[in-house]
């Protein structure tokens, strides 16, 4: 997971019954994940033969930013780590409009 904030109680209920699902093999939650109608938006699935339709949400890749970096993946394997340099690219990001 790739969060700087924790799960909310619905959405790590919703990870839960996902994580159940068929030929579910593997689950990344990023940052923006949320609650959608039949799957949490912000989930990438890997399965090994099922395909889930519903496991794209109408707003994919809101929230979300490609940014390049002269650093490795190695950071990264640590939460506490991972978490501070997320923290730091959302003070960087533009905010949406209200």
């Amino acid at each position: 997971m790739w969060l700087t904030a924790p799960l909310g109680h619905e959405v790590a209920e919703a990870l839960g019954r996902l994580q159940r699902a068929p030929d579910i093999q593997q689950i990344a939650v990023m940052p923006d994940v949320h609650l959608a109608n039949d799957i949490c938006v912000g989930v990438v699935l890997a399965t090994s033969r099922l395909i889930y339709p519903l496991a794209v949400g109408g707003d994919i890749g809101c929230g979300m930013l490609a940014v390049a970096t002269n650093s490795t993946a190695e950071p990264l394997r640590d939460p506490k780590t991972a978490g501070q340099i997320l923290a730091g690219l959302a003070k960087g990001s533009p905010k949406p409009a209200s």
